[in-house]
């Protein structure tokens, strides 16, 4: 899996460009510059801060799933489980 992003330059860092302002200005460099802005879609997919946060949003969200241990569900099951009761799982 590849991503392909744009970091704010040496003289923009200087002059205290914000979060926003270089994920705008990284937008707007992938949308004007060739080859990035001649891509198909499926490839562009993969350009810029905000697709590759999303991907790896997803996939954290993905593997925490995986991984989360529920506790059986029955009719006697309350929120208030006491340490010693959450052991076993």
């Amino acid at each position: 899996m590849w991503f392909c992003v744009k970091c704010p330059n040496s003289e923009a860092i200087r002059s205290g460009i914000t979060w926003e302002e270089a994920r705008q200005d990284e937008s707007l460099w992938f949308s004007r510059k060739v080859p990035w802005a001649t891509l198909e879609g499926r490839f562009k997919q993969r350009l810029g801060t905000a697709n590759l946060t999303r991907c790896l949003s997803d996939k954290l969200c993905t593997l925490i799933a995986e991984r989360f241990v529920y506790p059986p569900i029955c009719p006697q099951t309350t929120f208030a489980l006491t340490p010693m009761q959450l052991t076993p799982y």
